[in-house]
């Protein structure tokens, strides 16, 4: 990759950070860290998540060049971990007050009427219907309704079992990494279209504790 816009002692000096940079923010969606194993084990049961160990991210198109990301820093819920996919399942709450940008300034107008509408519509939430194997080990389709903005729709969610097992602190844990992509028109959210993509792309990454 060339940077023919920077002087050549620049470059060289910032060369290797702007690769970086460009490689991590020219994804579409984020990378998972930690991709599963195809002996991935795991206790059956339900658990809790963990929402400090959790993560809700999003990326959109800004003025059709960049893809720009955020997140949502408050998540809670919890998903059920059987030998058949079949019983399977999950249930999500985030807090969309809770949503941050690096803004505050854009934080507030993502928050207001204009998007989110947080104050008339303070929990946005995923609970799924029907779960089956995915085409890989330790992968499902996970349909479900999503709740956002006051509509529900619908979606089917990409999830991969992350890990699992007993941790050094003694108790079970188990991570769920899903991707999905929506488009914020379908949920009333139809401000600024010419500037901010209609395509979402949500990222979550669950850890949860066996709680029985």
């Amino acid at each position: 990759m060339s940077f023919r816009c920077c002087p050549r002692g620049l470059a060289a000096v910032l060369g290797p950070a702007l690769v970086l940079a460009t490689a991590l923010l020219s994804a579409t969606t984020p990378v998972a860290l930690a991709p599963a194993r195809e002996d991935v084990a795991f206790d059956p049961g339900t658990y809790a998540v963990d929402g400090g160990h959790s993560t809700a991210w999003f990326g959109v198109r800004h003025l059709g060049v960049a893809n720009f990301y955020g997140r949502f820093n408050t998540i809670s819920g919890e998903f059920v971990l059987a030998e058949e996919a079949a019983g399977c399942s999950v249930r999500v709450s985030i807090d969309p007050a809770s949503l941050d940008t690096a803004s505050t300034s854009r934080d507030d107008h993502i928050r207001s009427a204009d998007f989110l509408d947080v104050a008339n519509h303070p929990v946005m939430s995923f609970e799924s219907t029907s779960v089956a194997a995915g085409e890989e080990a330790g992968t499902y389709r996970v349909t479900g309704t999503l709740s956002l903005h006051g509509v529900q729709e619908e979606v089917t969610v990409d999830a991969r079992l992350v890990g699992a097992g007993k941790t050094a602190f003694g108790d079970v844990r188990a991570g769920l990494e899903a991707t999905f992509t929506v488009r914020r028109s379908a949920f009333g959210m139809e401000a600024m279209l010419d500037k901010l993509g209609d395509e979402i792309r949500f990222t979550l990454s669950l850890e949860g504790r066996h709680a029985g």
